[in-house]
C-alpha cells in the first residue's frame, strides 16, 4: 500500500510540472499565464510561443501523464490506483504548487494517461474527431467534445460483450478525466475572460484582436 500512495504522489508532482509555463518563459520570457487565453496549455503556447512549442508543449503534458500510468501498471499493487494517480496527475496539472495553483485543463495529460491503457486505433480515430473538428471547422471546444464522445461510444462498443464490472476500468476513467478537465475550465473562466479580453484571443476563428500577436507589436 505505501507503494500505492508513493505513487499517487508522484502522480501530482509529475503532473505539476508546468510546461506550458517553463517554455513560454524560456523562449519568450513573457508568464503564459497571463499571455492569450490565459491557459497554461499547449494551444495558448502555439499562439504566444509558435507552433513547434505549443506542440512540444503537448508532448511533454503527455508524456508526464504516460509515465505515471506505467508506473501504476508496473508497480501498483491496489486495483483502484489506475483511478487514483490519473486524478493525481489531473489535479497537479490543473492545479500545480509552482505557478500559484494556476495550470491547465489537462486534456494532453488525459491521452497520455489514457494512451497506456486504451486501444491505439480508438484513440488515433478519436483524436482525429478532435482534430478535424476543431482545427479544420475552426471549433475548439466542440472539437473536443466530439472527441471525448467518439472515444465513450468506440470503448463501449469494443466491449459490448463484457459485463459491465469489466467495461467500467476503460470507461470510468476515461470519463473521470475528461470531466475534470470540464471541471477546470468552469474555475479558469472568469481569469481566462479577464486574459483574452486583455490580448485580444477570439475563440474559434484563427484571428486575434489588437493587441498584436507576440513579438510583432512595434517599438
Amino acid at each position: 500500500m505505501l507503494v500505492d500512495i508513493g505513487i499517487i504522489a508522484a502522480g501530482y508532482l509529475l503532473g505539476s510540472i508546468p510546461f506550458a509555463y517553463i517554455i513560454t518563459r524560456l523562449l519568450t520570457g513573457k508568464d503564459i499565464r497571463v499571455e492569450g487565453e490565459g491557459n497554461v496549455g499547449g494551444r495558448n503556447v502555439g499562439w504566444v510561443v509558435g507552433v513547434p512549442a505549443g506542440v512540444l508543449t503537448s508532448l511533454l503534458d503527455a508524456a508526464k501523464a504516460a509515465l505515471v500510468c506505467f508506473l501504476v501498471l508496473r508497480f501498483a499493487d491496489w486495483p483502484g490506483t489506475i483511478y487514483a494517480a490519473g486524478l493525481a496527475v489531473m489535479v497537479g496539472h490543473g492545479f500545480p504548487i509552482w505557478t500559484s495553483f494556476i495550470g491547465g485543463k489537462g486534456l494532453a495529460c488525459a491521452v497520455g494517461y489514457l494512451a497506456l491503457i486504451m486501444p491505439w486505433p480508438i484513440l488515433f480515430f478519436s483524436f482525429g474527431v478532435f482534430l478535424f473538428v476543431a482545427f479544420a471547422l475552426k471549433h475548439f471546444n466542440f472539437g473536443v467534445g466530439c472527441g471525448v464522445v467518439t472515444l465513450l461510444i468506440l470503448t463501449l462498443r469494443r466491449s459490448s460483450g463484457l459485463p459491465w464490472p469489466e467495461r467500467l476500468p476503460q470507461v470510468g476513467l476515461s470519463l473521470m478525466l475528461f470531466c475534470f478537465s470540464g471541471f477546470k475550465k468552469l474555475v479558469d473562466a472568469h481569469r481566462e475572460q479577464e486574459t483574452r479580453a486583455r490580448s485580444g484571443w477570439i475563440e474559434n476563428t484563427g484571428r486575434h484582436s489588437a493587441p498584436s500577436r507576440p513579438n510583432s507589436s512595434s517599438r
